[in-house]
């Protein structure tokens, strides 16, 4: 198989990845969007520290979920309206490995009264009152200790859970105040839509969490793609006779690093692409700006530009020419586009054959096929 052929199908598989995730992050932003216009406008008629404490439920289940995607985390918050008013659980998977309570109110005496007995549950409530609710919560536990121990207990359990968040494994919603919570219930309830920042993790904590996973995602996908590629290409290299079996396994060893690496850069460079792009999107006014930050584009440039950047390298050094510079650089930012445009079209096509695992399949084919038919009309 020709290198350029190989490397077709590796950056295919690579872009399919990125689109996957750069859907799952969509999603969970978009739930968060309108869940929480959704609680607005159903308690409308409520007071607003009613009114937003039920937000304060969306806001964080959502952005608990916006967090679980950028890292690539299998972890998942729901509500759990089971009689008992802000419940929420964890999921992972179909387990459910944490439970808790929401608790917005005016001042943090009444928060700390309000998350009272919820036994072994987690407590979240504003953030600019969490070490006031612990103080509170550790003086009236202490007062009530001979008297009163059963209201002790439950003082002393505010203090040992009340938290700014719901937190599980490395996957956090995002803390707010009270004054953030009731601002974005206001703008909520005029169904203006809620900003991207609002709910996602902070631009530095993005880009760090988006590039770490893409980078242990691209790496995988590397070693899969690439080694598969390179056992093939070596196990017929040996029964040609033209390698022994020993030099055959260290080629595919180093094609399983090279490729791990290689993949593992592109994938962190397209991940944190496309948290930043979504900060950015908040600061422009341009709606044109802001479906391009929207689309494939800062994705498919990120992976493109770390290819481009090693033939920039060669050319500096003399290695290659400026017309072979300008060509690459034209058949990599076309393959990557067309990946992705092939991956997208794979994935509606999968999907109506064979459902989701038809979607996922057809993603990769997809984007392989045209990946490689892109690289052939460069070639």
């Amino acid at each position: 198989m020709k290198k350029s052929t190989k490397t077709d199908i590796v950056t295919a598989a690579n872009i399919n990845n990125l689109r996957v995730y750069t859907q799952e992050i969509d999603q969970a932003l978009q739930n968060a969007k309108d869940d929480i216009i959704d609680q607005a406008q159903r308690y409308s008629n409520n007071t607003l520290a009613s009114q937003a404490g039920f937000v304060a439920e969306s806001v964080h289940v959502g952005s608990f979920n916006v967090d679980s995607a950028i890292k690539r985390s299998s972890l998942k918050a729901v509500k759990e309206k089971n009689g008992f008013h802000g419940d929420y659980k964890v999921l992972k998977g179909s387990k459910v490995i944490a439970k808790g309570e929401f608790k917005h109110y005016n001042t943090p005496k009444q928060t700390e009264n309000a998350m009272r007995g919820y036994d072994g549950r987690d407590l979240v409530g504003p953030s600019d009152q969490i070490e006031e609710i612990k103080k509170i919560a550790k003086t009236k536990a202490m007062k009530n200790k001979t008297t009163r121990p059963q209201v002790s207990k439950e003082h002393q359990e505010v203090h040992k859970k009340a938290t700014n968040a719901i937190k599980k494994e490395n996957v956090s919603s995002k803390p707010k105040t009270l004054k953030e919570i009731k601002k974005i219930t206001k703008k909520a309830a005029r169904k203006k839509v809620v900003q991207n920042q609002e709910i996602l993790p902070d631009l530095t904590t993005s880009l760090k969490s988006s590039a770490l996973s893409g980078a242990l995602d691209g790496a995988k996908t590397g070693a899969v793609f690439g080694g598969s590629i390179s056992t093939i290409s070596n196990i017929k290299d040996v029964y040609d006779g033209k390698k022994s079996k020993s030099d055959a396994l260290i080629d595919i060893s180093k094609d399983i690093t090279l490729n791990a690496i290689d993949s593992a850069v592109k994938n962190a460079a397209g991940s944190a692409a496309k948290t930043a792009s979504l900060h950015i999107a908040d600061k422009v006014a341009s709606q044109t700006a802001k479906r391009v930050l929207g689309s494939a584009a800062p994705i498919v440039v990120a992976t493109t530009a770390v290819e481009i950047g090693k033939d920039v390298y060669k050319y500096a050094n003399g290695e290659i020419d400026g017309e072979t510079l300008g060509k690459n650089a034209a058949k990599c930012t076309a393959t990557s586009a067309g990946a992705w445009a092939g991956a997208e079209t794979g994935a509606v096509v999968g999907a109506m054959v064979g459902g989701p695992v038809g979607a996922a399949i057809g993603g990769v084919i997809g984007g392989i096929g045209a990946a490689i038919g892109i690289g052939a009309l460069f070639d």
